[in-house]
């Protein structure tokens, strides 16, 4: 996966969390409806077939970005994983 594609993979996710992540007033329920409204709509999502996202990955990509809001960017394109996954070996 090149550069530009990630880029383009994590503006695409900060833009699913924008309207959450850019208000500090949300009343209670209101980013549970947010989340709704945005895994309602259909997309067209960079290097994907696919056309929508669900809640639980919507909930996740929140989950990264206040874990450490100044990395941002870096946590949203941490999603991709270029080493192989090797598992642990059990003695």
């Amino acid at each position: 996966m090149d550069d530009k594609l990630k880029q383009e993979i994590a503006s695409f996710r900060y833009g699913l969390i924008s309207p959450i992540v850019s208000r500090q007033d949300l009343a209670p329920g209101e980013t549970t409806a947010l989340i709704r409204q945005a895994a309602s709509r259909h997309y067209v999502i960079p290097g994907s077939v696919r056309i929508s996202v669900g809640e639980r990955t919507i909930q996740r990509y929140l989950s990264m970005y206040s874990c450490n809001a100044r990395r941002s960017e870096e946590l949203l394109n941490g999603l991709f994983r270029t080493e192989p996954i090797v598992p642990p070996v059990v003695p």
